[in-house]
């Protein structure tokens, strides 16, 4: 048997299934926390931000892991740093505490990274207000001032 032969014929190695971490950074979001966490699964590793937290973030985020990063940081890039310099995967899911990941999104995810050649991916988000799907911005307006006078 040549080389060629014996290469050809060695079955080939799996490749590893890439480690994927989530990162959320909070403050003060223990109304919205727990049903986010709750929806990350799928992930490996869960990494939370807590931001000059007073309220109950931290006890929700410690029913669903150790990896937690308290501080108060004055701008975001900094503040992002501290979660990311805290996950250990291959990738990163960056989502707010007020974001929920359904389970067609999940699987999306997790067959994008196992076959992407990419270095990141941006997920588009769809915000609401009530029922109402914001298209331009936060700066939309729905008819009425917010405050009165305005």
């Amino acid at each position: 048997m040549s080389l060629t032969e014996a290469i050809a014929a060695t079955p080939a190695k799996a490749a590893a299934t890439p480690r994927l971490s989530a990162l959320v950074v909070a403050h003060n979001e223990e109304a919205q926390l727990a049903d986010c966490l709750s929806r990350l699964v799928f992930v490996d590793e869960i990494v939370v931000v807590l931001d000059r937290c007073d309220d109950r973030s931290r006890d929700i985020a410690l029913e669903f892991t150790d990896n937690i990063v308290e501080g108060g940081w004055e701008r975001e890039g900094p503040r992002r740093n501290a979660g990311i310099a805290a996950c250990h995967g291959d990738w990163i899911l960056e989502i707010d505490a007020d974001e929920r990941v359904a389970p067609d999104l999940a699987a999306e995810i997790r067959s994008v990274i196992e076959h992407s050649p990419a270095d990141w991916h941006l997920i588009p988000i769809d915000n609401y207000i009530g029922d109402r799907l914001v298209r331009w911005g936060w700066g939309a307006s729905f008819g009425r001032s917010a405050h009165a006078g305005l």
